[in-house]
């Protein structure tokens, strides 16, 4: 196994450098590979982001191509949307259940967040990628002399939301191993359609049934191990080392920039399943496949260069890097079941490599919980204590219909529903996102049902019970009769959401005078007053008067980051303004050395838009106490108006240095001695090496006594030349904990042993 061999190469390195860890999180134990040996070594956290940084990625980018219809395309062109399905039937299509064994393996998480048309386009690409999963049928040959699946024509997507359907689809569904990284544009006259390319070694159906035989007997041979843990916590934790512990990183192929990908496959699970190297993609989409098959939400998203997971543990959301925990010669958990904000934070590296691309927007789930997990022990979930409020269905009598609406007590959850009597889920099966009211046949009222989701929650129960509600009504007046002069008229009112209607009485208008109706002023309309005309010549008799529109009676109020008002009169709301964010908080200056003063650098906010905030009015500033004596300080900014938040920021006041006052060789040895400097310090740091610039043989001593000036170093190698520098510290408390903070070195010094 790859990573018991690393812990028997490594355990004696890091039983040497154990005893340097001694400031906890502020060093880290980083395994690297020398000579084709692992090795141990120790960085300070100035070092982290550089050790980081070298992680590898992978993505390949998506390639547009272009093609023309074929006869194979005509033969495919089943999947008509242009008829006007009911809203019913788009329901009963959008969560509808999948019958073959090999759809658990891909995530409709964000199939259910899509529109109708977006779902009607990727059930179509669904239904031809698995009639080529199951059966021996040819995908279609291109004219660039490459395979790509069959097009699909009517559908009402643009080509940018085409294009972004196709992405999230293909990620989506790692069962289909076989698609590429080609997307090609299709034309057929004036239509198009956007469908991947296929590897050239799956094009043909009697080659690409014996690879997924062989994908499947790989995944059910994991899926036993997998089905043998107790939790859905310790399964994604099998699935992860099973995937590290099989593959290494294909280096190679990223250096020869994927030449040689087409029989490489490092896009595809098949990768990892049937070959021993892959890259972030198959790493990911590995990870993405067993989590589904074996009943945990999993999906694989994309940065511009990388692809990793989310993964849903007792109902919140997890990031997973599988590729950046599987480094050389064994695999780790830096990266396993962590959230948002380590990713973010972790590395300047990290975060630009989980910067998800644009067309993810909108639909990624918030990752707030972390496992605490490390280099070497997967962490432990945080219990989830609070569960969501259940959902509220309520339905407006509309006829033969019943408008529903849905409403959840718990500010900030999602609610999730189908109309197929089945209990909601959020990502293993087709099922509808709640956005907006819709209507209902009321044959199938009874078949509703509906759960309420919410990170750091677990899931509401599902609710199958409607509360019928009195429709608020919304009349919409229209004269259905017109008065004659001897005949009365019909003004009739309708309601647009339950179709509720009253007539209202016009009166007869007369042999002569007719009576033209006041029209009362609406908020943004006019009026009219009451008028009146001979119906016989036509004459005006009372002219009409515009009654100006009465204008909005506003009240403001702040809503997910805006200013908004809305008129109590007629409801109608409006956004007034945006409320800016605030982009950097930043001090002047965060080191000083230690001189007797009071020290305090200036502090610097801009919001988004680049402005200077400005102290007092938009924020406080909290200033630590001291300042003077050696030591870290933190300064609270608190904001204040339009900004929220609260920001800490840290400078430190390092002790003054010290000089080398003389060095003295000896035999074997040297002694060193230096300046006193015993204000705000707590001892000396000697450090001798055999290079000027100390990267070789380099040796520390402290001396924990600012009195002693003079240390004698033995046991050296005779008639040899020693480079020697001196700096100061003090020991601080930062946290409760003991911190060492360090003045500059002084001067190197050398001196040469005698013998």
């Amino acid at each position: 196994m790859k990573k018991l061999q690393f812990i028997k190469k490594a355990v004696s390195g890091i039983l040497c450098v154990g005893m340097l860890l001694e400031s906890g999180t502020e060093n880290l134990v980083y395994a690297a590979v020398i000579n084709g040996e692992e090795s141990v070594s120790v960085e300070n956290s100035d070092s982290t982001t550089a050790v980081q940084q070298e992680l590898p990625t992978g993505l390949m980018p998506v390639t547009e191509e272009t093609d023309e219809a074929v006869d194979g395309d005509e033969e495919y062109s089943v999947y008509d949307f242009t008829q006007d399905d009911t809203e019913t039937d788009n329901l009963l299509r959008s969560a509808g259940t999948d019958d073959s064994d090999w759809s658990k393996y891909g995530s409709r998480y964000f199939y259910n967040q899509m529109t109708e048309d977006e779902k009607s386009y990727w059930d179509a690409m669904d239904t031809i990628c698995m009639e080529y999963l199951t059966t021996e049928g040819n995908a279609v040959n291109t004219s660039n002399g490459g395979y790509r699946m069959q097009a699909v024509w009517g559908s009402k997507l643009d080509a940018d939301t085409m294009s972004n359907v196709a992405k999230i689809f293909r990620y989506s569904n790692p069962q289909y191993y076989f698609l590429g990284t080609a997307l090609y544009t299709v034309y057929r006259g004036n239509e198009i359609s956007k469908v991947w390319g296929i590897y050239p070694a799956f094009g043909v159906g009697a080659e690409r049934a014996e690879a997924t035989d062989a994908v499947k007997i790989q995944a059910d041979t994991w899926q036993q191990q997998i089905d043998s843990c107790s939790t859905g916590e310790k399964k994604a934790e099998k699935i992860h080392d099973l995937i590290c512990d099989k593959v290494y990183y294909n280096q190679a192929l990223v250096d020869n920039n994927f030449s040689t990908e087409n029989t490489e496959y490092s896009q595809s699970v098949y990768s990892v399943l049937c070959t021993d190297k892959t890259v972030c993609a198959g790493y990911a989409q590995a990870f993405e496949m067993m989590c589904n098959g074996s009943g945990i939400d999993a999906v694989a998203v994309t940065s511009y260069n990388h692809e990793w997971n989310k993964v849903r543990l007792y109902d919140s959301w997890y990031n997973v890097d599988c590729t950046w925990d599987d480094q050389s010669g064994g695999f780790y958990y830096n990266y396993f079941l962590r959230n948002d904000e380590y990713y973010d934070t972790c590395s300047q590296y990290s975060k630009n490599c989980h910067k998800e691309e644009s067309y993810w927007e909108d639909y990624l789930p918030v990752c707030s919980l972390d496992s605490g997990s490390s280099w070497n022990t997967p962490g432990t979930l945080p219990e989830i204590t609070g569960k969501a409020d259940n959902p509220q269905i309520m339905a407006v009598d509309a006829g033969n219909k019943y408008y529903i609406q849905m409403i959840c007590g718990l500010d900030g959850a999602q609610i999730y529903y189908n109309i197929e009597g089945r209990k909601p889920v959020v990502a293993a099966e087709k099922n509808c996102l709640y956005r907006e009211g819709f209507y209902l046949d009321k044959s199938r009222i009874n078949m509703i049902q509906a759960i309420a989701v919410k990170d750091t929650y677990y899931d509401s129960d599902a609710v199958t019970g409607i509360v019928e509600v009195e429709c608020t009504h919304n009349y919409v007046s229209e004269i259905t009769t017109d008065p004659t002069c001897t005949t009365t008229g019909i003004r009739t009112y309708t309601c647009e959401i339950c179709g509720d209607s009253y007539e209202e009485v016009i009166e007869a208008t007369g042999h002569t005078v007719v009576t033209d109706a006041a029209v009362a002023a609406a908020c943004e309309t006019t009026g009219l007053t009451e008028g009146s005309h001979c119906s016989v010549c036509k004459t005006v008799l009372v002219a009409q008067k515009v009654i100006p529109a009465a204008g909005h009676k506003w009240s403001e109020y702040r809503e997910s980051g805006k200013v908004k008002r809305k008129c109590s009169v007629c409801g109608k709301t409006e956004t007034v303004r945006t409320l800016p964010k605030v982009k950097m908080v930043q001090l002047s200056k965060t080191s000083y050395t230690y001189d007797g003063k009071s020290h305090m650098p200036a502090v610097k906010v801009t919001n988004s838009a680049g402005k200077k905030l400005k102290e007092g009015t938009d924020y406080k500033i909290k200033k630590p106490s001291g300042r003077k004596n050696a030591g870290i300080y933190t300064v609270t900014i608190e904001m204040k108006g339009d900004y929220t938040g609260k920001y800490r920021k840290t400078f430190q006041i390092i002790p003054k240095g010290t000089a080398i006052s003389g060095v003295k060789a000896k035999k074997k040895a040297f002694s060193v001695s230096w300046k006193k400097q015993a204000k705000q310090t707590s001892g000396y740091q000697i450090q001798y090496a055999v290079d000027a610039k100390f990267k070789k043989s380099v040796v520390t001593k402290n001396v924990n006594n600012t009195k002693k000036v003079k240390l004698d170093v033995t046991k050296l190698k005779a008639k040899k030349k020693y480079y020697i520098r001196v700096r100061t510290y003090k020991t601080v408390k930062v946290n409760g904990k003991s911190k060492k903070i360090y003045s500059g070195w002084s001067k190197v010094k050398a001196v040469t042993t005698k013998k």
